[in-house]
């Protein structure tokens, strides 16, 4: 399986340890066990939609799928919850030196991508270049911008280098791309970063926020006992019980 991903290094080269024949598969699966495993981002690798139409039942236990097809096209390989904000990105390699071929990646997963960054979500490409040993982080708004002003089936590796990151390569997790994500949040300046998940049947939403953002969420629940993951009760509605309780704690 093979995946792309993001930005510039303008002397932001971080070390690069080898990736000792891993795939790129599995060093971003091992990077999400332990960003799991750490509380640090919940981010899985989506399955891939199968209908199932013949199966054979040789008994209870043993039963074997005889024939299958993709039902719909995929859209991206991960996607997951960080800071409280949607992660969503696809991960490709490439054994040139010297470009991305776009034919790596399909056009309704580039739409898709744009779509996700659109609504204010995290969306991006890992690239990995196999034969210079160099993996990459690539916002979508490049990606978008290098589509609208170039007229080419490729994108130059230099293009990648200078506007992508160059992702550190660890024993444990192998990528750290979440650090990447970590720096642009702390450069856009965002002081809270929150995710309400709301549950029609009992009446309110469970909140997960950034780290930083945990005294802002005291602030506007009179400190409760907030922590990751608490349960409001009557929040149903952003307009009506989300807004008028954050935006007075910024004014």
């Amino acid at each position: 399986m093979n995946y792309p991903n993001k930005k510039n290094t303008q002397n932001k080269t971080f070390i690069n340890y080898s990736n000792r024949g891993m795939t790129l598969e599995s060093d971003i699966n091992n990077s999400n066990k332990y960003y799991l495993e750490n509380d640090i981002a919940v981010i899985y690798k989506k399955p891939t939609p199968i209908k199932v139409v013949n199966v054979e039942y040789n008994n209870r236990i043993n039963t074997k799928i005889k024939e299958a097809y993709y039902e719909i096209p995929s859209t991206t390989d991960y996607n997951g919850i960080y800071k409280g904000k949607y992660i969503d990105f696809e991960a490709k390699e490439t054994k040139s030196k010297t470009s991305f071929a776009l034919n790596n990646i399909h056009a309704h997963q580039i739409d898709h991508l744009i779509k996700v960054k659109n609504h204010g979500g995290i969306s991006f490409l890992i690239i990995k270049f196999v034969l210079l040993d160099e993996t990459y982080l690539l916002e979508t708004k490049y990606l978008e911008e290098f589509l609208k002003n170039e007229d080419r089936k490729s994108i130059p590796y230099k293009y990648i280098k200078d506007n992508g990151y160059l992702l550190e390569y660890n024993y444990y997790p192998r990528i750290e791309y979440i650090k990447v994500l970590d720096n642009e949040c702390e450069k856009n300046g965002y002081p809270l970063m929150c995710l309400y998940i709301t549950d029609i049947i009992e009446n309110g939403s469970y909140v997960i926020y950034n780290t930083k953002g945990e005294e802002y969420m005291k602030l506007a629940y009179d400190d409760k006992d907030v922590s990751e993951g608490f349960f409001v009760e009557g929040c149903v509605s952003r307009k009506k019980n989300v807004v008028p309780v954050i935006m007075p704690i910024f004014e």
